[in-house]
């Protein structure tokens, strides 16, 4: 006695007018596709299709909503469908050639994308864009944020920033200098456009 096989295969079918569907992992006669419901007839290969309803002998065989060729013979739903079942619907009475096209679009002719910046001996390029305020002491920072804030902006500015800070008052000796050294190093930073040292009078 033939042993029966049961169970739903996995099965792909994208629009509402398609008459075959595709089995990604293939299915065994007597099983059934899920979703559609549809009974195996015979065993589908993995990512070859199966009929979803019976399809006629010249009928358009339908796939992801698109016609992908005619049934040579009439095709039962559940059957496998392939090359055997499946002809293309391109006319062979085409009188087609190769021809010699000018490009449309020619790389060399397009403009090239250009900004201002600078180069970095390693890594990406830098962009001037930005103006920066620093302030010496750290008890004008609300002062600078205020004015910064009531500054239009030229065009070829993207931002100001007020590179705020908490030192710089009771400072002395070490500590002092240390603080100069990491204003002096923003300052010199090439990233900004340009530079405003504030202090107290």
């Amino acid at each position: 006695m033939k042993e029966k096989i049961i169970g739903e295969v996995r099965c792909i079918v994208l629009n509402s007018v398609d008459n075959v569907a595709t089995l990604p992992g293939g299915g065994k006669a007597g099983q059934s596709l899920a979703g559609p419901g549809v009974v195996l007839r015979e065993d589908v290969s993995p990512g070859h299709k199966a009929a979803l309803r019976a399809i006629s002998e010249g009928e358009p065989v339908i796939k992801y909503g698109h016609t992908m060729g005619r049934a040579t013979k009439d095709i039962a739903a559940g059957e496998w469908v392939h090359v055997h079942n499946v002809e293309s619907s391109l006319s062979t009475e085409w009188d087609m050639e190769w021809r010699s096209a000018s490009p449309i679009f020619s790389a060399a002719s397009a403009p090239v994308p250009m900004f201002m910046g600078y180069e970095r001996e390693q890594g990406p390029p830098g962009i001037r864009n930005e103006l920066w305020i620093i302030p010496l002491v750290g008890c004008i920072n609300d002062y600078l944020k205020f004015l910064a804030g009531s500054y239009s902006l030229p065009p070829w500015i993207g931002r100001i920033r007020v590179l705020a800070h908490p030192y710089g008052c009771s400072q002395l000796g070490d500590d002092l200098d240390r603080t100069a050294a990491m204003l002096e190093g923003l300052a010199r930073n090439p990233c900004a456009a340009g530079v405003v040292v504030a202090g107290l009078g």
